[in-house]
C-alpha cells in the first residue's frame, strides 16, 4: 500500500476502535510490488491504493465474534451475506467465471455484524482520501448509504463485495 492509503487505514482503524474497542480491521489483499494493474486475481490492486478488507460478524445470537469465520467451505475470501428476502439482487443472471460463489447456508452459524460492518464503511466514506467503496446493492440500502458518491457497486464481472469491502484511495 501507499504511506498515504496505509495511514488512512490505520486512522479509520482507530476511529472505529473508539467506538468498538474490540474491533480489528482485517484486510486482506492489498496491491502487488511491481504497480502492473490489475493485480490478478483482481481488477485493480496493482497501484498500492486497493485494499480488501474483512465484514464483521456475530453468531445467530448476535453475539460479536472476535474473528471472521472459518469458510473454506463456501468459497471466496470470507463468507458472503447474500441479499434478504426482499432486498435487491444485484446480479439475477449470475456472475461469470471466477466472480460466482455460492451462498452460505441458511443454518450457518454466523450472520453480518451490520453494525460494526456499516461503522466501518461510513469512517471510510467519512474520509477526504478514500476516493470510493464498493460493496454490493443489497449492503448499501441495508446500510442506508444508497447513492452516496463513494459507494459503489463494483458490476457483475467482479467478484462479490458481500464477503468482504473493497477501499480504493486516492
Amino acid at each position: 500500500m501507499t504511506p498515504e492509503a496505509r495511514d488512512a487505514l490505520v486512522d479509520a482503524a482507530s476511529r472505529l476502535q473508539a467506538r468498538y474497542p474490540e474491533a480489528i480491521v482485517r484486510f486482506m489483499d492489498g496491491s502487488g510490488p511491481d504497480g502492473i494493474v490489475p493485480f490478478p486475481p483482481h481488477l485493480s490492486h496493482g497501484d498500492g491504493r486497493q485494499v480488501d478488507l474483512a465484514l464483521y460478524y456475530t453468531d445467530t445470537e448476535g453475539h460479536p465474534l472476535a474473528d471472521v469465520p472459518d469458510t473454506r467451505n463456501w468459497g471466496g475470501y470470507w463468507p458472503a451475506e447474500p441479499p434478504l428476502p426482499g432486498e435487491r439482487v444485484a446480479c439475477p443472471e449470475g456472475r461469470s467465471g471466477r466472480a460466482e460463489k455460492p451462498d452460505p447456508p441458511a443454518d450457518r452459524p454466523w450472520r453480518l455484524d451490520n453494525g460494526r460492518t456499516k461503522a466501518l464503511v461510513e469512517i471510510l466514506i467519512a474520509d477526504d482520501r478514500v476516493r470510493r467503496v464498493f460493496i454490493e446493492p443489497h449492503l448499501e440500502e441495508r446500510f442506508g448509504l444508497w447513492g452516496h458518491s463513494k459507494v459503489r457497486f463494483a458490476g457483475c464481472q467482479a467478484a462479490r463485495h458481500d464477503d468482504h469491502i473493497h477501499v480504493d484511495f486516492f
